[in-house]
C-alpha cells in the first residue's frame, strides 16, 4: 500500500509540473523581450565598464579609434533579417614597435559577430558563419524581430556606440586633424540627450511589442526606457 502511494504521489507530481509548466511557459514567452532588453543592457554598461578599466587610447596615435570599447547593433548580415549585437574588443600586443599598428602583429578591434578586423590597411571576413557566437543573435534566442533606431540623433547607419575611458559615450569619429604635433581626439556624440533603442516583435511598422533602452549622452547613464 506505501508502494502504491508513493506511485500515487509521483504521478501527482508529475501532473502538478506539467500544469505549472503550461501556465509559466507562455507567461514567459511573453516576457522574452523584457529579457533580451535586460541582456543587452547589462552586455552595455559592461563594455562601458571595461572601457574605464582598459584603455589604450594615445593622443599621439591616429588610429586610436581602433582601440575604444564598442558595441554595435544589427539588422541584417549578409542580406539575412537578424536583430543581434556585437562587441569590439580593446586589445593590443607589445611587440618591437607597439605604435606602429602595421606590424604584422599588432592586433586590432575584432568583431565577433560579423568576423571582421578592424585594421585601417585591410578588412577581412571569417566565411565561417559557425564561428558566430549565436548567443549574439537575440531573434534567435528571445524570438526578437529586429531594432528601431533613434532619427533624432544624427548618429547615422552605422548605430555604434563607443565608450572611452571615463566612459562617455560616442556614436563615430571625424578624420583626425594633426595639430601641434598630436593628433587631437574627434569623437562625436549624438546630437541628442537620450539615444532611445527599441527592440520590437512583429512588423516593424506595427510592432506586437516593443520596449526601450536609452543612453543620456550627458551621462552615459543606461536604463530601460518606455518605446
Amino acid at each position: 500500500m506505501k508502494l502504491a502511494m508513493t506511485y500515487l504521489e509521483m504521478i501527482l507530481s508529475l501532473i502538478i509540473i506539467s500544469i505549472t509548466v503550461s501556465i509559466s511557459y507562455p507567461h514567459f514567452n511573453d516576457d522574452r523581450l523584457e529579457v533580451a532588453a535586460d541582456e543587452l543592457i547589462a552586455k552595455m554598461k559592461y563594455v562601458s565598464y571595461l572601457a574605464t578599466l582598459n584603455d589604450n587610447f594615445d593622443v599621439k596615435d591616429k588610429y586610436f579609434r581602433y582601440k575604444l570599447w564598442q558595441i554595435k547593433f544589427h539588422n541584417q548580415l549578409d542580406k539575412e533579417e537578424v536583430a543581434a549585437y556585437s562587441i569590439l574588443k580593446d586589445k593590443r600586443k607589445n611587440d618591437d614597435n607597439p605604435l606602429d599598428l602595421r606590424s604584422k602583429n599588432a592586433e586590432f578591434l575584432f568583431d565577433n559577430f560579423v568576423g571582421k578586423k578592424m585594421s585601417p590597411y585591410a578588412v577581412r571576413y571569417e566565411r565561417d558563419r559557425k564561428k558566430v557566437d549565436k548567443s549574439v543573435l537575440l531573434n534567435i534566442v528571445y524570438g526578437v524581430d529586429g531594432f528601431i533606431f533613434p532619427d533624432n540623433c544624427n548618429i547615422g547607419k552605422s548605430q555604434t556606440l563607443m565608450f572611452d575611458r571615463y566612459g562617455n559615450v560616442y556614436h563615430r569619429y571625424n578624420r583626425v586633424k594633426y595639430k601641434d604635433g598630436f593628433f587631437k581626439s574627434s569623437l562625436v556624440k549624438p546630437k541628442c540627450n537620450t539615444y532611445k533603442l527599441i527592440l520590437y516583435q512583429g512588423e516593424k511598422n506595427n510592432p506586437e511589442k516593443k520596449v526601450g533602452i536609452c543612453v543620456e549622452t550627458s551621462t552615459s547613464y543606461i536604463y530601460k526606457c518606455k518605446a
